[in-house]
């Protein structure tokens, strides 16, 4: 693990002391945002340190922690991010998304009493009248298939 100047004597002190062998301080650590005084346990992820850089508390660390969009897959920092149902999104991207379920939902409103129309004139007309009531949930389900192929993904 790397170390880090102490934020009162600037020794040298281990992520995995507790305190600083110089000075005694049980804070040694400062955040490199907002300047606080930190303790080992008090530093953002503190587990996945390996190599020197720059260390957060708890609050600054979920504002510049990167993570992946849902939708294009690029990273996206959690301050800038539009989040809906523990899903991380671009805010662009969240606007992409919120018009393909409008859109979805459009396309299955219109596709399933077209679906359940064709079912009905194709089992109706040619074999005979009460063939059309299997038509009808036929191509309904078969309208309400497709337009949720085209819904977008969570």
């Amino acid at each position: 693990m790397p170390a880090y100047p102490c934020a009162q004597c600037r020794n040298q002190v281990d992520l995995r002391d507790l305190t600083c062998r110089g000075c005694g301080s049980k804070t040694p650590f400062k955040c490199s945002k907002c300047e606080v005084n930190m303790g080992t346990f008090d530093i953002f992820a503190v587990d996945t340190i390996t190599f020197q850089r720059p260390l957060f508390c708890g609050k600054c660390g979920k504002e510049t922690e990167r993570i992946a969009c849902k939708h294009c897959g690029a990273d996206v920092t959690r301050r800038d991010a539009v989040e809906e149902d523990d899903l991380i999104f671009h805010p662009d991207c969240f606007k992409t998304r919120q018009l393909q379920a409008k859109v979805s939902k459009g396309l299955m409103v219109a596709l399933i009493p077209l679906g359940a129309w064709m079912g009905w004139s194709l089992l109706g007309f040619h074999v005979n009248y009460y063939m059309g009531f299997i038509g009808l949930p036929l191509g309904g389900f078969a309208g309400w298939f497709f337009a949720s192929l085209l819904a977008p993904k969570k």
